[in-house]
């Protein structure tokens, strides 16, 4: 069976630079909304979706998700 490399995507690299220039880490997001820092970096990664932290983050950028994650489908005015 053949390994494959796990996949980079230098926008999640960006976004984790984006926050720590602002002096926030992924723990103090995972902190802020009461999850678990597992949470909020596998939603950065998109292993799994959370828009409560995909607007989490936006917000903490002064941008939108749609303008951060554009190749995820983002439901204009939901909630979580």
């Amino acid at each position: 069976m053949e390994r494959t490399a796990a996949t980079f995507d230098i926008r999640n690299e960006q976004i984790k630079l984006d926050l720590k220039a602002k002096g926030i880490l992924l723990s103090d997001v995972a902190k802020k909304l009461d999850v678990t820092p597992g949470l909020v970096s596998g939603a950065l990664l998109g292993r799994f979706r959370s828009a409560r932290v995909e607007i989490a983050v936006a917000n903490l950028l002064d941008t939108t998700p749609e303008e951060l994650w554009p190749d995820r489908i983002h439901k204009k005015g939901g909630s979580q």
